[in-house]
């Protein structure tokens, strides 16, 4: 909980930040909301590849802090800075230069223009976002997550005051509203620097100088930033497929209904977020020293924790859900989308209770890579990978999917509904690393006892 309060918090703040910016941009109408839905993917696209790296970085630094591998958590941070911003040089570069077919290939229509006005500022921008998304993961990595907190917050608070001054009193419009977003990034980013390249008061340290690539380094990175990435990124793409159904069949004003809706539900699960994160920390760390049992554990309080705030904040929302998009539909040209929105709302409330294992199965990965110091697999032969992944199992075509039949089946559903109760299992002897070998589904290898 001391990782996880303040990365809620932190969560927390940003979503509502994100919430401001929406309920400024509503006062320019239905238009300029359907135009940041058209935007709203690609932006999130920059967020799954700088989070996936940062996900992929701070597990490999976490886990090198529990083995007590400083010059290796090093190492690993210095690698992680250097593949941020070529891949920040490779998104940014394209994504401006093609910004208006792009949005018109979306189908973004009559919105094209606003839209590509506030893409081309955030896509401009992107080299930051990069960067503070991997310093706020290196700092949780380590275990600061107060500052990493701190430095979120500043930035949502500055980006609320911006907003409207930006979009009216300097009578900027749509772009205001990004500008704002990425001036406040700016200076989040600055304070993490900070601490990171001149103080230097942090537990990782740089040293550019004496760099050699490593490719073990660079894969043990990539092993848990690609599968972090590509499931955001299949949410990016699905995003984008929805915009253009949407307009197929209704109009601009669709869009805007989805992508408020969306950005209202994001608020939604900013706590399970934040508990997320910190597991990926925690796990990493405990891994890494071979504390299996506070792994298991932390796995299974935040199952618990994560399951029973979703379920209350699908409570709320349904309960408030037509005061809540008239909020968002004040404007005269936006009021006649408010029903539509509500009703956005109302059916949403059922993803809350279904996205805490999915999310906390996002970035698990992160926390069940081997350690260098581990002569086999212990995350595996003790049930908390498997057990989580054990429904990914049933699906056809998955790893021994084929091989689940009959009992084994039985016995593997068994398993995933103990977990997503929250129990743990099955108890093995951590100390004298002796395990009972046994039949079960939960074995991934497939291996015969």
């Amino acid at each position: 909980m001391k990782l996880a309060i303040p990365m809620i918090v932190a969560m927390f703040v940003q979503t509502i930040y994100s919430l401001v910016d929406t309920y400024w941009v509503s006062g320019l109408g239905a238009d300029a909301l359907a135009a940041m839905g058209f935007v709203f993917p690609f932006f999130f696209i920059s967020m799954a590849l700088s989070n996936g790296i940062g996900i992929g970085g701070g597990s490999a630094i976490s886990r090198r802090i529990g083995a007590k591998d400083k010059a290796g958590a090093d190492n690993v941070a210095v690698h992680t800075m250097i593949i941020i911003f070529l891949l920040a040089l490779v998104f940014t570069l394209p994504f401006y230069m093609f910004a208006p077919q792009l949005f018109t290939l979306a189908g973004a229509g009559k919105t094209t223009e606003l839209a590509v006005a506030y893409a081309r500022v955030i896509f401009l921008g992107s080299v930051i976002i990069f960067f503070s998304n991997v310093a706020n993961s290196i700092l949780r990595a380590e275990g600061d997550s107060k500052r990493a907190m701190r430095a979120m917050i500043l930035g949502a608070v500055l980006n609320i005051v911006l907003d409207p001054i930006f979009i009216y009193t300097f009578k900027m419009g749509i772009a205001g509203a990004a500008w704002a977003t990425v001036i406040s990034i700016t200076v989040s980013a600055l304070l993490m620097a900070n601490w990171l390249f001149l103080r230097k008061d942090t537990y990782v340290s740089f040293n550019f100088k004496d760099l050699h690539f490593d490719k073990r380094i660079i894969r043990d990175i990539l092993n848990v930033s690609i599968p972090a990435s590509a499931e955001q990124l299949s949410m990016s793409l699905s995003m984008l497929f929805m915009n253009f159904i949407i307009v197929s069949v209704s109009s601009t004003d669709g869009v805007a209904v989805y992508s408020t809706g969306w950005r209202i539900a994001t608020i939604a699960i900013s706590p399970l977020m934040g508990i997320a994160t910190a597991v990926v920390s925690v796990s990493g760390a405990a891994i890494g020293s071979r504390d299996y049992i506070k792994a298991k554990t932390a796995l299974s309080y935040s199952t618990k924790l994560g399951f029973l705030t979703e379920c209350g904040a699908g409570i709320l929302i349904f309960t408030f859900a037509t005061q809540i998009a008239s909020i968002f539909t004040q404007a005269e040209g936006g009021a006649h989308i408010t029903a539509d929105l509500a009703h956005f709302l109302h059916v949403m409330c059922l993803f809350y209770y279904c996205c805490t294992r999915n999310i906390l199965l996002l970035f698990l990965p992160g926390s069940r890579q081997r350690s260098k110091c581990s002569d086999s697999n212990p995350v595996e032969n003790h049930g908390i990978y498997p057990a989580l992944c054990s429904p990914l199992c049933l699906c056809p075509g998955s790893r021994t999917g084929r091989s689940l039949v009959g009992n084994d089946r039985r016995k593997c559903n068994r398993v995933h509904i103990a977990l997503f109760m929250g129990k743990v299992f099955p108890e093995r002897s951590f100390e004298n690393r002796t395990y009972r070998k046994s039949r079960t589904a939960c074995n991934l290898r497939g291996q015969n006892p």
